[in-house]
């Protein structure tokens, strides 16, 4: 008599569908109480109502970024407009005043590449270095690109904390010792 019983996280058709708990026990020929016996011993991946489990990103994720987001931090202020995925891509465009002058000028790219998700800034319209995707969580909208080879950012982390709030922050090594910025965004109908 043998049992084989195991967690499965399937990419397709399966994982998209809303699950609460996806587990499969296969039983080859054990009794059922054995079958389940295994598979309370095993972890079980729990997934919100509504989410898909996969092991593969979607860019589809990263629509929780898209709309029109301003905000200020006192010194400066921030316009920032993000699409939605459709055509593959998920473009980014950015700028900051400051005295009611343009400081800055940013464009990103979000992207699959490999069966990874990355994003390439263009800081001042200059391609940069290319960031992967490294933590998410579609039930908390939030997204960490990482690249620790690059000085500054070696990280951009987006989270939707609200329906009409994005935090992005960008963390690093300037020379001088960690740096880490905070730009706290509101949807535009929020910010009038």
């Amino acid at each position: 008599m043998s049992l084989l019983s195991m967690p499965v996280l399937c990419s397709s058709p399966i994982a998209s569908l809303p699950a609460s708990c996806l587990l499969i026990a296969i039983s080859l020929g054990a009794p059922q109480e054995a079958a389940q016996e295994a598979a309370q011993e095993l972890p079980r991946v729990v997934v919100p109502d509504g989410e898909r489990v996969t092991m593969e990103p979607r860019l589809e994720d990263l629509a929780f970024l898209a709309g029109e987001w301003t905000g200020t931090d006192g010194t400066s202020t921030w316009k920032s407009w993000y699409s939605t995925p459709e055509g593959g891509q998920v473009l980014g465009a950015s700028k900051e005043l400051r005295g009611g002058r343009v400081v800055m000028i940013d464009f990103e790219q979000f992207f699959l590449d490999g069966g990874k998700l990355r994003m390439t800034p263009y800081p001042f319209g200059n391609r940069s270095v290319t960031f992967t995707l490294s933590d998410f969580s579609l039930a908390d909208k939030r997204a960490v690109f990482a690249n620790p080879e690059h000085d500054f950012p070696q990280q951009f982390t987006y989270h939707r904390t609200a329906e009409d709030t994005l935090l992005i922050e960008l963390e690093g090594d300037m020379g001088s010792g960690p740096v880490k910025l905070v730009i706290e965004l509101h949807t535009k109908t929020r910010a009038r």
